[in-house]
C-alpha cells in the first residue's frame, strides 16, 4: 500500500514538473501563432512561388502586390500570416466574388473570409490619403512631360491630369430612394470620380454619388472643384464629353465636338499664358 502511495506521488510530481516546464517554453516563446493554410491551394501557389504573373488571379502585378504588402500594417490578422490575410482581400476585390466563392479558392471558412476581407480592405482604404495626393509644384512639369509623350505633341506639357468616372456596382438599397441608384446601363452603383496622372495612378477621387446622378453634378460637388485644388493656373486636365469645358474653378479641356464654345475658349487663353516648350 504504501509503494502505490509513493508512486502515485512520483508521477503527480513528474506531471507538475512537465507543466511547469511547457509554462516556462510558452513564456520564453515571443514568436505568434499562426492558422496553418495550405501553401499548395493553387491562388496561394502562385504567389509563394516568387515567380508566376499574379495579374491573372488578383489583377495586380507581382511588384505591385509585394509594394502593398510591404506598406500595410501586418498587425491584426486574426491569426492568418499578413500575406494570406491581404491576398484574401485583394482576391475578393479583384474578383467581385462572394464569400463561398473565395471559401473554395483559399480551401478556408466563409466565416474567415468575411473576417478576413473586412479587415484587409479597412487597411487598405485607410492608405487612401498617404498613396492618392495631387502632385507637388516641383512634379508638374514631369506630369504634363508625361502627357506630352503620350499624346506626341508638347502642347500637352501643360496636361497634368485625366478626368473620369466608373460606377461601381452595389446592391440597391432598401426603400424608395433605391431607384436613384439605378445608372444609364440600368445596374445600381455609386459612382467614383477620379483624376489620374499621364503614368495611370489615381492623384485624386471622389467617390459615393448614385449612379443616375451625371458626371457634371458629381464634379460640381466635389472637393477639387469646390475648392479649386487642381490644376495650378497654367495647367489644365482633360475630360470626356460628359464633363464642361471650362477655365475656372478647374481648367478641363474636353473634344472639341462636345460643349466646346466659350468655355475652351477662356480655358485656352488662360492656359497659353506660359510658353509652350519646345
Amino acid at each position: 500500500m504504501l509503494q502505490h502511495e509513493q508512486e502515485r506521488s512520483r508521477r503527480r510530481t513528474t506531471n507538475l514538473k512537465r507543466a511547469i516546464v511547457c509554462l516556462i517554453e510558452m513564456e520564453l516563446d515571443t514568436e505568434p501563432v499562426h492558422a496553418q493554410l495550405n501553401p499548395h491551394v493553387p491562388v496561394l501557389a502562385v504567389f509563394f512561388d516568387g515567380q508566376t504573373d499574379l495579374m491573372a488571379d488578383y489583377r495586380l502585378g507581382r511588384h505591385s502586390m509585394e509594394a502593398l504588402l510591404w506598406i500595410l500594417p501586418s498587425k491584426n490578422t486574426q491569426g492568418w500570416s499578413h500575406e494570406v490575410h491581404i491576398l484574401i482581400a485583394i482576391y475578393w476585390l479583384a474578383h467581385d466574388s462572394s464569400y463561398s466563392v473565395v471559401s473554395r479558392a483559399f480551401n478556408v471558412p466563409k466565416s474567415t473570409v468575411c473576417r478576413l476581407v473586412h479587415s484587409g480592405v479597412e487597411k487598405i482604404a485607410a492608405l487612401r490619403q498617404e498613396v492618392i495626393k495631387l502632385p507637388t509644384a516641383g512634379a508638374l512639369d514631369e506630369v504634363g512631360q508625361s502627357f506630352a509623350q503620350l499624346a506626341n505633341s508638347p502642347v500637352f506639357s501643360r496636361c497634368v491630369g485625366s478626368l473620369n468616372g466608373s460606377h461601381v456596382r452595389i446592391k440597391t438599397p432598401p426603400g424608395p430612394g433605391g431607384q436613384d441608384y439605378l445608372n444609364r446601363k440600368l445596374f445600381p452603383s455609386i459612382q467614383l470620380q477620379a483624376v489620374c496622372d499621364g503614368k495611370g495612378p489615381f492623384i485624386n477621387t471622389f467617390v459615393g454619388y448614385p449612379g443616375s446622378v451625371n458626371d457634371t453634378r458629381v464634379l460640381k460637388n466635389s472637393k477639387i472643384y469646390k475648392e479649386a485644388l487642381y490644376p495650378p493656373s497654367g495647367f489644365f486636365i482633360l475630360g470626356d464629353g460628359g464633363y464642361p469645358c471650362m477655365a475656372r474653378p478647374v481648367a478641363i479641356i474636353t473634344p472639341l465636338e462636345n460643349h466646346c464654345k466659350g468655355g475652351c475658349r477662356a480655358a485656352s487663353t488662360n492656359i497659353t499664358q506660359r510658353p509652350v516648350p519646345s
